[in-house]
């Protein structure tokens, strides 16, 4: 044995019994060899490689000033692909992001497999800047769309990066890349460990236990935020918005256990309670003669994965006796791009029983004109984000222009001020939404704007 590694061979070159024996013995090592050191589909090195070389890098990188950088990579969705397509075509995107991971890194790179993750490393006096902006090039490559079956899938691509401080091994190396993969977000699908990480990740262990109590014990109630008509300030829909009230706590923001029930799978059982909670509200309005309110439910990406996702949304529909008409379903952007195909039969079947959908926070994600018009769509909702900002209001009446020319309405979110109001209704968009008119309240409060056709508020 060699650095761990299986290196012994038997030197009998005879052409009698024992030179067969020894033949067929060097065969097995070699298969051995193999079977512990690389991964049986690529063909690439196994962690057990990787993690033998380096223990040695380590050890030679003492007495130079140059950092050793492991990344962890992982794709976030492959397991959707493996749903739709079946895990033989998801293997196939596996050797094919290899192979573009390989022409991407150099050659001396050692590029180790362990079931969704691929781990590298390197030696270099770069700073974590110079690496941060190496390691989006990575991805940018990566999330480059994968063909299946003549339709094209885009993977989302996380990179945790770790950098090697003094005596340390190779185990803890990897474990705190992978513990940075946690921290990535939309915004940036790059994160580096630092030592704040591991109590972050414990506070984070800890809501997770308390959400899978709160699911259990009923602790989420919805508030509805309205939508109105830009031109005549009337109500003419609201949107459902989930509120998590801890009995110690208290109030636990969306922005922090939304993504923590993405990430674990709790957000369809969550999911399921919002739409089943949103139908019967608007049920009980419709009973008392608020009949032309349209419900807003935001759709996770899980949630419009699901293979019965329209099923049960016909079946919730018939359950509490409301038309499609009057529910509307917002997916984002990241949502629909996922699996053009996919979307593009889901949205036509909802459009069949007669669900209004509508691109939520429209302008921050990858749609483009192409696919916009293979989507069977209602409405654009402006992220708030370009509302607000006086030097992004080109891109709204961009929006806006191109809902038109589409056939699609336009609603703005988040609308704060007069001024933002003003502009909005100037570029002739059909609706909008936020705290100028009123921010997410209970039912009984929201009701109160439903008893006139049009509502003042200057």
């Amino acid at each position: 044995m060699e650095n761990g590694q299986l290196n012994f061979q038997l030197d009998i070159k005879s052409q009698d019994e024992f030179g067969i024996l020894a033949s067929g013995f060097n065969q097995m090592l070699n298969r051995i060899k193999k079977l512990t050191y690389n991964d049986p589909l690529t063909g690439l090195p196994n962690l057990n490689f990787l993690e033998s070389n380096l223990s040695e890098s380590l050890r030679e990188n003492i007495s130079n000033k140059n950092q050793i950088y492991l990344f962890t990579l992982i794709t976030d969705n492959l397991t959707l692909v493996n749903s739709n397509y079946g895990y033989q075509k998801g293997n196939d995107i596996l050797r094919e992001l290899y192979q573009r991971l390989r022409k991407t890194l150099s050659e001396e790179m050692i590029i180790a497999r362990k079931s969704d993750e691929f781990i590298f490393y390197f030696s270099s006096a770069k700073s974590n800047d110079e690496v941060k902006e190496y390691a989006d090039e990575i991805i940018n490559k990566l999330s480059e769309p994968y063909e299946v079956n003549n339709n094209l899938i885009y993977l989302k691509i996380k990179i945790g990066v770790a950098v090697n401080e003094e005596d340390e091994n190779c185990s803890d190396l990897i474990r705190k890349s992978r513990l940075a993969l946690h921290f990535v977000d939309e915004k940036n699908n790059v994160k580096f460990f630092d030592q704040k990480m591991l109590g972050q990740l414990s506070g984070r262990l800890n809501l997770e236990g308390k959400l899978r109590k709160a699911i259990v014990n009923d602790e989420f109630q919805l508030f509805y935020q309205p939508q109105l008509e830009s031109k005549s300030d009337r109500v003419i829909g609201v949107e459902a918005l989930i509120r998590w009230q801890h009995p110690e706590k208290g109030r636990i923001s969306p922005g922090e256990f939304i993504p923590l029930a993405e990430e674990t799978g709790m957000i369809l059982r969550l999911g399921d309670w919002v739409l089943n909670a949103a139908l019967q509200q608007l049920k009980s309005w419709q009973k008392r003669g608020y009949s032309s309110i349209i419900m807003s439910v935001n759709i996770a990406p899980q949630q419009f994965q699901q293979e019965n996702f329209v099923e049960k949304i016909d079946d919730l529909l018939k359950k509490y006796k409301v038309e499609a008409r009057f529910l509307e379903l917002e997916i984002t952007e990241r949502t629909v791009i996922k699996d053009i195909e996919y979307t593009v039969e889901v949205l036509r079947r909802l459009k069949e029983l007669g669900v209004k959908i509508s691109i939520d926070d429209f302008g921050t994600g990858y749609s483009s004109l192409e696919y916009l018009n293979r989507f069977a769509l209602d409405k654009l909702k402006i992220d708030k984000s370009f509302v607000h900002n006086r030097s992004n209001l080109n891109i709204v009446k961009t929006i806006i222009m191109m809902g038109s020319n589409l056939g699609l309405e336009v609603v703005a979110e988040g609308v704060e001020t007069k001024e933002e109001l003003d502009f909005l209704r100037e570029n002739n968009c059909n609706y909008y939404q936020g705290y100028y008119f009123s921010s997410a309240q209970k039912a009984e409060i929201i009701e109160k704007y439903f008893t006139s056709d049009k509502v003042q508020i200057d």
